[in-house]
Formats: C-alpha cells, sequence, structure tokens
C-alpha cells in the first residue's frame, strides 16, 4: 500500500482556518450590511433628500398657481387608515400651463389626520396662492418648503440603524485579535473536537490511502444529493437582485438622473456631493446582476453525480465512490473531487454569539486531467479508525463532505457539495 507523508496533508490544510477565517468574517459582515444599507436608505429618503430638496427650493422663484382640488386622502390598509395630503394645482410661466400635485418634500401616508387637515385648510380649492418652481426643469413645482420636525425624527431613527450595522462591520472586518487569531489559539475551548481530530490525524500515517483507481462501480450504491443545486442558487441570488434593483430604481431613480442635470455650485453641488453615495448602491446591483449572470451560466455545467456504497460510512470501512458527470463532460479541463471534514463552533464573544468554522482535513480522492477519467469513474478509500464522527450539539457540529471541483476554461467552474456521515468507532474515541 503506497503511504502518503502526513506533513503534506497538514500543509494541504494549514491554509483552510485562514480561508474559514475571511469566510466567518463575510457572514456577519453580510448580515449586518442589511442593517447599514435598511437604515442608510431610510435616513437618505426621508430625511437627507427632503432637507436637501428643500434648501434647493428655497433658491427657486416664486409664481402664481391656482388650486384646483384640495382634500384628505383616506387610505385603509391592514393596520389601520391613514391620511395624506391631495392637493391639484395648475400654475402659468411664459404662457405655458402647468401642473403638480407636490405638496411638499415630505409627504407620504402616515396616521396623524389633523396635520393634513390643516395644510389642505391652509389651500383651500379655487383660491389663488404662490409656489416655487424648479427654473432648469419648469414642469417640477412646489406649494411649501418648510422644514418639518417628523423628517429628523424618522431620520435619526434611521441614522441608529445605519450606525447599528456600520461600526460593527468596521470592528468585525478591521479589528484586531479577531477570527485570524484569537480563535485558533483557543482550540480545546471553542473547537474541542478540532484538536482531537488534529491530533488523530497526526496517526493516520497515510491520510486516507487510495486503495485502488480502478475499482468498479459501487453494486447497490447511493446517489448523493448536492447541498445546494446550481437552479437553487440561481433562484435565490436572481430573486434578490429582482427586488434589490426595483426598489433602488423605483426608490433613486429619479435622483440619479438630477445628479447630472442643472449647475454644480452653491446648493446644487451641495445636493450632489449627499447625492452621489446612492450610486453605490446602483453598483452593488450592478454587481448583483453579475453574479445572478454567473450562476446562470453555472447551470449549463455538466453536473457531477456520486455514488457511494453508503452515504453513512464507518471508521476502518471502505468509501467505494464512483463519479460521473452528466452534460459535455470533455469541457471539464480538471476534476477533483475532496473529502472534508469540518468543525462549526458556536460560542459567545462579549454580548455577541460568533460561529466559527474550521477545516481539519481536506484529503484530496480524486485528481484528474484525462478526458476519459473526468467523465466516469470509481475509487476506493480506507476510512481510518481515528477518525472523528459526524457529531452535532447545541454549541459544535462535525460536518462531513465529499466537494466537487471541476475548472472550465472562461467559463464558470463546477463546484458541488454532497454530505456524508460517519459513524463513531465502535468502543469510543481514543483522545490520547
Amino acid at each position: 500500500m503506497r503511504k502518503r507523508d502526513p506533513q503534506a496533508i497538514s500543509r494541504g490544510s494549514a491554509a483552510e482556518p485562514a480561508r474559514a477565517g475571511i469566510k466567518n468574517r463575510l457572514v456577519p459582515a453580510l448580515f449586518l450590511g442589511v442593517f447599514m444599507i435598511a437604515g442608510g436608505s431610510i435616513f437618505y429618503v426621508l430625511c437627507a433628500r427632503p432637507a436637501f430638496r428643500i434648501l434647493q427650493a428655497r433658491q427657486w422663484p416664486e409664481v402664481s398657481c391656482e388650486i384646483i382640488s384640495s382634500k384628505v386622502a383616506e387610505h385603509q390598509s391592514d393596520d389601520g387608515r391613514t391620511y395624506s395630503v391631495d392637493i391639484f394645482y395648475r400654475y402659468w410661466i411664459d404662457g405655458e400651463e402647468f401642473k403638480s400635485t407636490r405638496a411638499c418634500f415630505f409627504d407620504g401616508y402616515s396616521s396623524g389626520y389633523q396635520p393634513k387637515a390643516a395644510v389642505v385648510a391652509r389651500y383651500p380649492a379655487g383660491t389663488m396662492q404662490v409656489c416655487y418652481f424648479n427654473p432648469h426643469n419648469p414642469a417640477e413645482a412646489v406649494l411649501m418648503r418648510d422644514f418639518y420636525p417628523e423628517m429628523f425624527m424618522i431620520g435619526g431613527f434611521g441614522l441608529l440603524f445605519f450606525c447599528v450595522g456600520f461600526f460593527p462591520i468596521l470592528s468585525i472586518l478591521f479589528g484586531k485579535n479577531r477570527q485570524g487569531a484569537a480563535v485558533p489559539e483557543r482550540h480545546g475551548e471553542n473547537f474541542p473536537y478540532v484538536q482531537h481530530a488534529g491530533a488523530a490525524r497526526v496517526r493516520w500515517h497515510a491520510g486516507i490511502p487510495i486503495l485502488r483507481s480502478d475499482a468498479p462501480p459501487a453494486d447497490d450504491g447511493v446517489v448523493l444529493k448536492p447541498l445546494a443545486p446550481a437552479v437553487v442558487k440561481f433562484a435565490l441570488v436572481a430573486i434578490f437582485t429582482l427586488i434589490w434593483n426595483a426598489a433602488i430604481f423605483f426608490g433613486a431613480g429619479n435622483d440619479v438622473v438630477r445628479l447630472f442635470q442643472g449647475p454644480f455650485t452653491g446648493i446644487n453641488l451641495l445636493f450632489k456631493i449627499f447625492t452621489a453615495p446612492i450610486l453605490i448602491f446602483f453598483a452593488i446591483g450592478l454587481f448583483l446582476i453579475g453574479v445572478s449572470v454567473y450562476l446562470l451560466l453555472a447551470m449549463l455545467n455538466p453536473t457531477p453525480v456520486l455514488t457511494l456504497n453508503s452515504d453513512v460510512l464507518s471508521p476502518g470501512g471502505l468509501l467505494k465512490l464512483t463519479w460521473r458527470l452528466q452534460g459535455r463532460a470533455e469541457r471539464v479541463a480538471r476534476l477533483r473531487i475532496l473529502l472534508e471534514g469540518r468543525e462549526v463552533a458556536k460560542y459567545r464573544r462579549g454580548t455577541n454569539t460568533v460561529t466559527d468554522t474550521k477545516v481539519f482535513v481536506r484529503v484530496p480522492l480524486v485528481e484528474e486531467q484525462d478526458p476519459a477519467s473526468i467523465a466516469g469513474g470509481a475509487r476506493e478509500a480506507e476510512i481510518p479508525e481515528l477518525i472523528m464522527h459526524s457529531f452535532e450539539s447545541a454549541h459544535n457540529k462535525i460536518i462531513w463532505a465529499l466537494k466537487v471541483e471541476g475548472e472550465i476554461r472562461r467559463w464558470p467552474d463546477i463546484k458541488e457539495e454532497f454530505s456524508i456521515i460517519i459513524l463513531p468507532r465502535s468502543g469510543g474515541i481514543d483522545r490520547q
């Protein structure tokens, strides 16, 4: 039996904690990013944007206008009744008639009836009033250009949500002694099973020895199901991309247009400076579109089909693996199938619950570049006696999986993962 250098296995998996650390930083950062984006959107849409529009409007010239209709509009929903100001008026500029329904820059539905009724009483139908129009776009006008206390109350609420996401993200991504330094030094506390499995790996000698490369297909094998099929990945990302871009387009599309209108001086320049950051949200939308296209192309890849003698394996037994690629397997330049063991640990860090993942072994089972072997083949591997079995508790999990990686030139690569279960060794676990 051909033996493999255990140090080579250790070196092969030495970079895994670093990669796992990066992933463990990004996941909570993305979660907190939802708070940051939601809070920033509330602050911008309901406070910053109306405030700067009001400052702009204070530079607009006034013109006489006729109030055509004026009423308090009532809206019924599951949360109860809400009200809004519904004023329709017209005005003339150089003999041309324009019409508008904008009473102020801070409008919308709310439960307060009396404030809306006070505005309507101020602008009764059939009277002549004064409105203000945009000299660069005469079709845009407003009746009132006053600040409202509600703007700053809601804006402060949104700013609080933004800070809840922003500052923890800075701490996670750029703080000292985070995933890469402090956590690995505490294996005995946070990763007790990884510590044992790491010791066992040194005593494996040959790791997981490959017995035969021409092993026959497993009889009555079990066809494994991928954890996240390509179509599911694409559907989830595509739906999120659609919602994100629709919200940004309808919520801030007009503001992006205004960025390139009017002079770049005075209040207009200040408005453009504070509006420019919304381009980041459009950039994120474009990035999500790119990811969706990438996943769509990945759906066209050959589909790996893995068959095992059993999806429940025992230490000391044989892992009989058969693989084949459904589709155009000739497009795949290189195929790798790896057995990966990792521990997921949950623990408290201050007031936060942190989830870390550490890969403690990653052993190649298949490494093929020959087109015929890539299309299909079989392997047998011996499962070591001292391997750490699959395990799950409130704070720790041991997960075993077969990972398929197929390289395709100038195209998205194949990346699939199949979960397996390794039973405990009879007689218990040797912790020496």
